[in-house]
């Protein structure tokens, strides 16, 4: 078994896919409850109460105007195409890439508007790097799913960026890790995966 296939069969062993899906559906129960449900994803808050691992240094003044945008929006967002459409709909002053994205993914999951490529960017984009060398990536804030390795294809863009995050040492180091980490290297509960 090659060392994708390792980390595939790893990745899909954890259950981290379902841990991850498990946690968008948190969002998904407040649809109809536009004030609390753009509250939660505003604030990143998870199904624990917490703040999501990713928002936790975003200033609070930062998370209060994204909730206010979120509102604002609200309404155009059953009329959008795709997970990009809603990227740039989220886009403001204050947040960055990372943000953007997980913002939309908690968002476009309620919905039922999920990315049909896999965006790159902090632990996810050296995961690809590592992955694929460097060339296949720079520039880039986002991959194809045909671009990327067989073993990979089994999965859904949304479950590769969590990979690539989460394994994104073992892709250089060919070592599985012996715990359950974070993008950010922090120890979590299998429910709280990038």
């Amino acid at each position: 078994m090659n060392r994708n296939q390792r980390i595939v069969n790893d990745f899909i062993n954890k259950k981290l896919g379902e841990a991850q899906t498990g946690e968008l559906e948190f969002y998904k129960q407040n649809k109809n409850d536009p004030a609390e449900l753009c509250h939660l994803i505003g604030w990143a808050i998870a199904s624990n109460g917490k703040t999501q691992s990713h928002q936790r240094r975003i200033e609070r003044e930062t998370k209060s105007n994204l909730e206010q945008h979120l509102l604002e929006f609200y309404h155009l967002i059953p009329s959008l195409k795709n997970f990009d459409e809603l990227r740039e709909l989220i886009r403001m002053k204050g947040i960055g890439d990372l943000t953007i994205y997980d913002t939309a993914d908690r968002i476009g999951y309620t919905f039922d508007i999920h990315p049909n490529k896999v965006y790159i960017h902090r632990g996810a984009k050296i995961g690809a790097k590592n992955l694929m060398g460097p060339k296949a990536v720079r520039g880039r804030n986002f991959l194809y799913m045909h671009e990327l390795p067989l073993e990979f294809q089994i999965l859904t863009p949304r479950e590769v960026e969590n990979c690539l995050c989460i394994y994104q040492d073992s892709f250089f180091t060919g070592k599985l890790p012996n715990h359950k980490v974070s993008c950010n290297d922090k120890h979590l509960q299998i429910k709280n995966p990038c």
